[in-house]
This record gives structure tokens, sequence and C-alpha cells, in this order.
């Protein structure tokens, strides 16, 4: 049994509420069927950022860099979650040495890596004494 979700920080009430004033959900359906629609871009994002830290620099930085590695462009992979099937764009570097942990090479169904990716320790508080729950 999933454990309860705790009261959310003030960030996450924001963005929470910012979502339902532009959407307006007025069932659980639309609710839900907007969690999958943002359930895809908050994986790209989170992708986004470890090609960053694998390269060591951020997409656009004019920075001198450390590495020869760039980034290469994306593949498109479609993978089964709990929130259904979901079409991602990997992002992908020259050299073919990023390993995604989000969403592993090779892997169709993430549904079962999504508790490890969605329990996300609140800032400034003991480990494992609060978590925010996305789904």
């Amino acid at each position: 049994m999933p454990r309860k979700a705790k009261a959310a920080p003030a960030l996450q009430k924001q963005i929470a509420s910012t979502i339902v004033k532009k959407y307006k959900p007025k069932t659980f359906k639309e609710a839900s069927d907007l969690i999958k629609e943002i359930f895809g871009p908050v994986l790209e994002q989170m992708l986004q950022g470890e090609l960053d830290s694998h390269l060591g620099y951020t997409s656009g930085s004019h920075a001198p860099k450390s590495t020869d590695n760039r980034r290469n462009g994306y593949s498109e992979k479609t993978v089964r979650s709990s929130q259904g099937e979901l079409d991602l764009r990997i992002p992908r570097d020259r050299l073919g040495t990023f390993e995604p942990q989000a969403v592993p090479k090779g892997s169709r169904d993430i549904s079962d890596i999504e508790d490890k990716i969605f329990d996300i320790p609140i800032p400034h508080r003991k480990p494992k004494s609060m978590t925010f729950r996305l789904m």
C-alpha cells in the first residue's frame, strides 16, 4: 500500500494552484488527464538535467567546456507508465556515453521506477520525514 501524501510545501501548492486556475479541471478524470499531460514534460526536464550533469554544462552555455562531448539531438521513445503511454524525447550525446537514470536505456515500462522518481524529499526536513508524492 503506497504511503499517504504529506502536506505539500508552498512551492508545490503554488504550482498546483496555477495549474488548476489555468486548466480548470472539473472532474477527477480531467485532473487525472491533466497530470498525464504534465508527466511527460516533467520526465523530459529531468532527462535534460541528467544530460546537463553528464556533460558538465547547461544547454545554450557559451562558456568554455571541459569536454569534447556535446549534445546530439533527441531520440523518440514511447514508454508505459501508471499514467498510460507517454511519448518522450530522450536527449543524446555525441559519444553515446549518456545513460539516463529517470528512463533507462532499453526500458519501455517505467511504472516500476515511478515511485523512485517521484518520492522527492522536501528540503530542510529530516530525511524521509516528509515526502511529496505527485501521484
